[in-house]
């Protein structure tokens, strides 16, 4: 078996082949669970989810409860999602809940390579920054004052590194 080529020993041209690939792999992920729905920005910090695995298990205690003892529970709704007493039912919260249980191993994985991916960006731009962006950049801005072919290279980000705090 051969041995993965760690990241950062990767030529770009491998880099971008790699890139490449992952993101076809997204969309095969995408193509294999069409209707996923995407919760607008300005919605999401209002919304009620499942917090975590111990939650999900929770719930499906109390999903258990409203099967074994009915009564008590006919009628309970959302007045936002389920708007007519009758319209959740125990067994329609099994299915949804259920759904999200096959769904949480898929979603922790992909949060774990987003977390690294992020967390790898922020080096790599940590690496470059410092020099080029905080000291590289004021020097730039210096040497254009008095050289056309800086203020060419600069070009339109001579204006956004003038504003840079």
């Amino acid at each position: 078996m051969h041995k993965p080529i760690p990241v950062d020993a990767l030529t770009l041209e491998q880099l971008e082949f790699h890139v490449a690939q992952a993101r076809l792999h997204l969309g095969a992920i995408r193509r294999l669970l069409p209707g996923m729905t995407r919760i607008p920005d300005d919605e999401r910090e209002y919304t009620n989810p499942i917090i975590d695995d111990e939650h999900a298990e929770a719930l499906g205690a109390v999903l258990d409860v409203m099967t074994l003892r009915p009564e008590p529970f006919e009628g309970i709704c959302d007045p936002i999602i389920w708007t007519e007493p009758g319209d959740f039912t125990p067994e329609l919260g099994r299915e949804l809940l259920d759904t999200w249980k096959a769904l949480r191993p898929l979603e922790k994985e992909l949060v774990d390579v987003t977390s690294e991916l992020s967390d790898h960006l922020a080096l790599l731009g940590e690496e470059v920054r410092i020099p080029v962006g905080e000291q590289g950049a004021r020097i730039a801005l210096g040497l254009a004052e008095k050289d056309a072919r800086v203020r060419e290279a600069l070009g339109r980000w001579m204006e956004y590194w003038k504003a840079w705090p």
